[in-house]
């Protein structure tokens, strides 16, 4: 047997063993606390959206609607200065998200 498949059989009883435990210690339809956190933060570990984040999307090419749900989901709230404002200007954040964002303090 060459090492590739003592490496290929050592993984395949790995995650037969992985498998196994993990089925007969969770209830029907949960999901392990681990396996959730290794895919992303949950929302208390999530810090509400920055500037740089809604400039990110802008430039990613995220429409505008999906920013400011985005924006609404995290509940984040904006007191822009006026050099962000700018900033968000010249990085071509429309208008709309710049408004929305002005109005977050508005909403919580």
């Amino acid at each position: 047997m060459n090492t590739s498949m003592r490496v290929l059989g050592l993984f395949a009883v790995s995650l037969s063993l992985l498998l196994a435990t993990s089925t007969s210690t969770l209830a029907i339809g949960t999901v392990p606390h681990a396996s959730t956190s290794a895919l992303a933060p949950s929302s208390e570990e999530k810090t509400s959206m920055t500037v740089s984040d809604v400039k990110a999307l802008v430039k990613g090419g995220v429409g505008d609607d999906v920013i400011v749900s985005q924006i609404r989901c995290s509940h984040a709230v904006f007191h822009l200065t006026t050099d962000e404002i700018l900033d968000l200007k010249k990085s071509e954040v429309r208008e709309k998200i710049i408004d929305f964002m002005i109005n977050t303090a508005n909403l919580h």
